[in-house]
């Protein structure tokens, strides 16, 4: 089996697993975090959604986000299920389980709060996750 073949292979996977992505919460003028690089967020708001394509109004550009590759527009798409909702109000949780939206974005944002305010240890229900500060802490 050539590159070519594997390539097409994992696509019709990612795609079959795509048309699962339920796409009913994403409406328009609601704020969402877009996976621009890996493990890079950014804030964006809805400003189109028909079926599986939705167009995001970042602060420097729109970007079309839909779950096939290629677009008329030649513009760089993002598959859809990188988009998640933003929880109401931006809190640092110490226990990630209390989150009130559960996705990548949430807790990275959640952890770099932390970081920022010094609280280097957050929980995961029975779980702990700490961050290397990098300093020396005192006791």
């Amino acid at each position: 089996m050539g590159k070519k073949d594997k390539a097409v292979k994992i696509d019709a996977k990612r795609k079959k697993l795509l048309d699962k992505v339920d796409v009913s919460w994403m409406v328009d003028g609601l704020e969402v975090w877009i996976e621009l690089n890996e493990n890079h967020w950014k804030k964006a708001k809805i400003v189109f959604t028909k079926g599986k394509i939705v167009k995001l109004n970042l602060k420097d550009h729109t970007m079309e986000v839909e779950y096939l590759k290629g677009s008329p527009k030649g513009e760089k798409i993002k598959y859809i299920d990188k988009v998640f909702e933003i929880a109401p109000e931006i809190i640092s949780v110490p226990d990630m389980c209390e989150m009130q939206k559960l996705n990548e974005a949430e807790l990275s944002q959640n952890l770099g709060l932390r970081y920022c305010r010094g609280d280097y240890q957050t929980n995961i229900g029975p779980t702990l996750i700490v961050i290397n500060p990098f300093k020396y802490i005192r006791e």
